[in-house]
């Protein structure tokens, strides 16, 4: 048991009483020369601020030890800043006035993060981010970042949005509404108060696909063993404002765009290792608005271009 002693007395002077000022939270020890200390120094182990046993040796009228006698007093650093030592004692201390004693200010936060939504290949833009708030005292603050792919979305900066007010809250997001399919929130909650916090709820990102529309050429098999590695397609479009034309092939009868390796029209492009020897060409048609559609009026595919050929190879 670690052990401060706080009072040393002189001479034959014993100690006859010892107890607890209820007021202050100090000690009163009375002697034998009939004098009452006020052990005030406690202070000096402020590092271990919390209730504490004080002990005494007492001697009676006739001279007999009696049992040791004790107090439990709560104490603590009030009004003080101080300097510890490696083993915790206190080397120094700065006496400071009310309100800029060493006090401590509570604050209990909770943050949750929602997993990556992403809205689709055929994703249009993103609308306003709306959610129900109640504060309570509280803070609660939301954040979002977006990006056009996963990898790019996990390292993308935060942007950060608050509202002081209870009730519904929309955040417009015009300036990020077009960065990118993939999406993340984050949610930070604060509250001072122990009993009650903030409330949120419905935290909703609405979007927006384009118009698209697919078109799939009927699987072509070449010649067994011939092994395609690469091709050219050139087509007859047309591509009014705000529409687009995604070109695709694949080596399996899917008719899930996902499965089509992206390829740019007019350009060279290369085919992995092992693609077989059947190809299907996909095309998708996309429209951001309801008055202009792209078409599609002839095309063709050239198998086993010179691929060689740098100048009008895919990149």
């Amino acid at each position: 048991m670690r052990t401060v002693p706080i009072l040393k007395l002189s001479g034959d002077e014993e100690i006859r009483a010892i107890f607890r000022d209820g007021s202050d939270g100090y000690v009163l020890v009375g002697t034998s020369q009939g004098r009452i200390l006020l052990v005030k120094n406690l202070s000096a182990t402020a590092y271990m601020t919390g209730d504490r046993t004080v002990y005494a040796k007492t001697i009676d009228g006739n001279g007999v030890p009696s049992d040791t006698a004790f107090v439990n007093i709560r104490y603590g650093l009030r009004d003080k800043i101080a300097e510890l030592a490696e083993d915790m004692s206190v080397t120094r201390w700065k006496v400071v006035t009310q309100p800029f004693g060493a006090e401590a200010i509570k604050k209990i936060s909770g943050m949750f993060t929602t997993p990556v939504m992403w809205a689709g290949e055929d994703f249009g833009w993103w609308g306003d981010a709306s959610w129900t708030q109640t504060l309570n005292g509280g803070r609660v603050v939301v954040a979002i970042r977006i990006a056009s792919s996963e990898t790019g979305l996990l390292s993308a900066p935060w942007k950060t949005y608050e509202s002081v007010d209870s009730g519904s809250v929309i955040w417009p997001l015009e300036d990020m509404s077009a960065a990118g399919s993939y999406a993340q929130f984050k949610v930070v909650i604060e509250s001072t108060i122990s009993s009650v916090g903030p409330v949120m709820s419905g935290l909703v990102i609405p979007y927006y696909s384009k118009h698209a529309s697919y078109f799939f050429l009927t699987k072509l098999t070449m010649t067994k063993g011939s092994g395609i590695k690469g091709g050219l397609i050139t087509a007859s479009v047309s591509v009014p404002k705000h529409t687009e034309v995604k070109w695709g092939v694949s080596n399996s009868n899917s008719a899930n765009w996902n499965d089509f390796l992206p390829v740019e029209l007019d350009k060279l492009f290369e085919l992995p290792d092992g693609f077989g020897d059947r190809l299907k060409v996909g095309a998708k048609l996309l429209s951001y608005d309801d008055e202009r559609y792209p078409s599609i009026d002839e095309f063709a595919v050239a198998f086993d271009s010179n691929i060689d050929n740098l100048i009008n190879r895919q990149s």
